[in-house]
């Protein structure tokens, strides 16, 4: 059974995207930063494809890129309290009907996922936001929702090949993750995808990157692509032009 949402208590609605989308999502524990408004801008796909986002949350990531593409996004999230949510935000926003909130668990038997409507080889594009750390090499953040966001047992390897399963070949995988832990990262994506492309989400001028944004392609044999990434936050601490574009305005970022 799944837990009772007791909206007034639990969970509260933010505006994104200067107010264009209204998501709820828990008062407590994890909130959604810009890294699944990122990701979403990352991805590139033609109208009518078929999208899964892995580890959906309550939907910001997915909600974010069906605000600017015509696409159908699949969401996939092991949590009970927010895949509801996720399907909250769905109706809430109306895009009942394009996006879907799928609650599971990426690392169940193949059946019961494609009994979902997650068939194997059957996405054009996947879009993930893994857990970083492995539970082996970090102390969890706390107990609850925040450990499951952030601990990740199966390791980062296992995630992406499973993620890769679900896409045909040609099809791309995009990734936000830590830029410090890019040597985990670039090797585990680069056994399976070809023409990687990285592009960097630098902190601010003079300043390291945070994050890295990897998008691959099924069965490429291109080479490594090294973009030149975006500053996102000015001296004072106030974001960048380029930066209020994608957060504010919803662009897209070209990842080529």
């Amino acid at each position: 059974m799944q837990p009772e949402v007791k909206l007034e208590e639990d969970a509260i609605a933010d505006g994104f995207l200067n107010g264009r989308l209204s998501v709820l999502q828990p008062v407590r524990d994890v909130r959604a930063g810009i890294d699944p408004i990122f990701l979403a801008a990352s991805i590139e796909a033609k109208n009518g494809e078929r999208v899964l986002d892995v580890g959906a949350g309550v939907g910001v990531a997915s909600l974010c890129l069906g605000q600017r593409l015509d696409v159908g996004v699949w969401g996939l999230e092991i949590h009970p309290w927010l895949a509801d949510l996720f399907s909250r935000n769905i109706k809430n926003n109306n895009f009942s009907g394009r996006i879907h909130a799928v609650e599971g668990d990426l690392f169940a038997p193949i059946k019961h996922l494609e009994a979902l409507g997650l068939k194997q080889n059957g996405f054009d594009h996947i879009f993930t936001n893994p857990p970083f750390y492995t539970g082996f090499d970090a102390t969890p953040p706390s107990e609850g929702l925040r450990t499951l966001a952030h601990i990740n047992n199966a390791g980062l390897d296992r995630w992406l090949g499973r993620c890769c399963g679900f896409l045909r070949s040609g099809g791309s995988l995009s990734v936000i993750y830590p830029a410090s832990a890019l040597g985990e990262l670039l090797p585990a994506a680069s056994k399976r995808l070809g023409g990687i492309c990285l592009y960097f989400l630098w902190s601010g001028k003079s300043q390291p990157a945070s994050r890295v944004l990897l998008r691959g392609t099924l069965g490429s044999k291109a080479p490594l692509h090294v973009l030149p990434g975006m500053t996102v936050h000015h001296p004072d601490g106030s974001y960048s032009s380029a930066a209020q574009a994608v957060l504010r305005d919803g662009t897209g970022i070209a990842m080529n």
